[in-house]
């Protein structure tokens, strides 16, 4: 069946982020488009054609089709501009994992060159499901610039959901500073320029600067239950992070000491306060409050809503 059916959380996420639904205006009667779906893919019957190539369908789907992914790995950058559907046939059989990647954008706020893997590009209602975005080998090929980003939703709105983006990093160069597992920004509120985004059930991890990262003014996200183990939920307070340390445990003594260790190092603002993003622990019977390194980043003037979140910290596999 197709998940577009089951898709009423990403439909509800979208409704909830004030973006417009939009509807297939079909003109081929073809709205959904195969990559490679074989007869083993219950999927199948949904299918209006196929495709040899992820890109081919999206330029042939026209805005608010659906373009369905089989399982394997594709070797593609992919680039989207208009509202549609992405499904893969699950993020442990569809991968796309480009060998090569070069710069197919720049930064709204600075201009700077950007190789995104997934780049959704000024347009709303694209949903990206049921996939894994995967960094390597491309990111052993260069370090630094171009910026490297796994899905760059750029101007634009929609949703992330169960997917894993992993290896957005580079191995040899770990102290590159524009490298984002996902990556939301808008032009500075300009008209036609916000984000919105809804992040659902996702794994983030192997990344380079930061798990997830969502700037400039106009920008909105909701992150939600991005894995199953859940620990912490994760409250916006400043702008600042802890260092980079353990952020995963296997213990509850073992976080407990990491988060004391975590709060006891943390700057300190003009008001006094720590400035840094909050996590309180979800466990019930350990209230326990501290200061996260930078899964996520988020920049000031933003809206998020973030409840029930886990990412591992960069260079780490969840």
């Amino acid at each position: 069946m197709l998940k577009i059916v089951s898709i009423v959380g990403l439909v509800v996420a979208l409704s909830f982020l004030s973006v417009p639904i939009v509807r297939a205006q079909d003109t081929d009667g073809i709205t959904v488009h195969c990559v490679i779906v074989t007869p083993a893919d219950p999927r199948f019957f949904s299918c209006d054609d196929q495709h040899a190539t992820i890109q081919d369908a999206i330029n042939h789907a026209e805005p608010g089709e659906t373009v369905l992914v089989g399982a394997g790995t594709y070797a593609e950058q992919l680039v989207i501009t208009k509202p549609l559907i992405l499904e893969g046939a699950g993020s442990t059989l569809t991968s796309i994992k480009p060998t090569i990647v070069v710069a197919n954008t720049t930064s709204l706020f600075s201009g700077a060159p950007i190789a995104a893997i997934v780049l959704v590009d000024g347009t709303t209602s694209v949903a990206v499901t049921d996939l894994t975005v995967d960094g390597s080998p491309a990111g052993l090929a260069f370090a630094c610039s171009p910026g490297y980003v796994g899905i760059f939703y750029r101007a634009s709105s929609g949703a992330i959901q169960d997917t894993h983006v992993t290896n957005i990093h580079h191995p040899a160069a770990p102290g590159c500073q524009a490298v984002l597992g996902i990556f939301v920004q808008s032009g500075n509120g300009g008209p036609g320029l916000n984000s919105s985004v809804a992040i659902l059930q996702n794994v983030v991890d192997v990344y380079g600067k930061n798990g997830i990262t969502a700037n400039e003014p106009g920008t909105f996200v909701s992150v939600t239950n991005n894995l199953p183990k859940t620990v912490f939920r994760l409250v916006l307070e400043r702008g600042d992070w802890c260092q980079e340390t353990l952020f995963r445990a296997t213990s509850i003594s073992q976080q407990i000491s990491w988060l004391a260790a975590c709060s006891s190092s943390m700057p300190v603002a003009a008001s006094g306060e720590p400035r840094a993003i909050r996590i309180l622990r979800m466990n019930k019977t350990l209230a326990q409050e501290a200061w996260a390194p930078r899964p996520i980043r988020l920049s000031t003037n933003k809206q998020t809503n973030r409840d029930q979140n886990l990412f591992c910290t960069r260079g780490a596999r969840c």
